[in-house]
């Protein structure tokens, strides 16, 4: 019941981040992903979105479809730890970024990758994820798996790259048997995960790995 519910939520969420892309606030995440070769049917096909400078606005929006300890364990909000211990009031975890769905290999989004937008000291890590949840395990899924496993089985090879972008800008240029990592290192989930797809009768899986240095 509670996965059913936060695949929900994440695809809510997904929607809502789409939509935010589109209006006035998200004019400087276009012209970032314009700048990276994007057209808008490959920002449509990856369902690209931004989430805007707000702490609260997300859980606004979700607040109806679920109580507070569902959106908790969604991935989508952090909270401060307080002096007793306890978790404090959830806000977005996702601000002023560049929003990323992941997905499942069934195609339902299950976490976000987020690309910072600023500059300098305030501007935090360059990527941040979704935490864990019952849905989603950073070193346990491969972006784009469920565009690309048909692609990788008719060509008898998995191409690796390291982050959502690089596999975007392949697979938008006609590589379609891409897949990438979070920022992670290739775990041995992955590996698991990805041999499945990479099988072809009568050899080893093939895999081709194309880190940055």
């Amino acid at each position: 019941k509670l996965r059913v519910k936060l695949l929900d939520l994440h695809e809510a969420a997904t929607a809502w981040f789409e939509e935010q892309l589109r209006g006035p606030e998200g004019a400087l995440a276009r012209e970032y992903l314009a700048g990276r070769g994007l057209t808008p049917e490959g920002i449509k096909t990856f369902r690209i979105g931004y989430a805007p400078d707000s702490f609260n606005a997300l859980r606004d929006r979700l607040s109806g479809m679920a109580d507070q300890e569902t959106l908790r364990a969604s991935g989508l909000f952090a909270s401060k730890e307080q002096g007793d211990g306890s978790q404090g009031p959830i806000y977005d975890r996702f601000r002023k970024r560049v929003v990323f769905p992941i997905a499942n290999e069934g195609g339902r989004v299950i976490a976000f990758t987020a690309r910072t937008l600023e500059t300098g000291d305030k501007a935090g890590a360059k990527y941040i994820n979704s935490s864990d949840t019952v849905l989603y395990s950073k070193g346990s899924v491969l972006f784009n798996l469920d565009k690309a496993k048909a692609a990788i089985r008719q060509a008898g090879f998995a191409l690796l790259v390291e982050g959502q972008m690089d596999c975007i800008s392949v697979y938008l240029r006609g590589i379609q048997n891409v897949i990438a990592t979070s920022g992670t290192a290739f775990t041995q989930h992955q590996v698991a995960l990805l041999k499945r797809h990479a099988q072809v009768p009568g050899r080893k899986p093939q895999i081709v790995a194309n880190f940055d240095p």
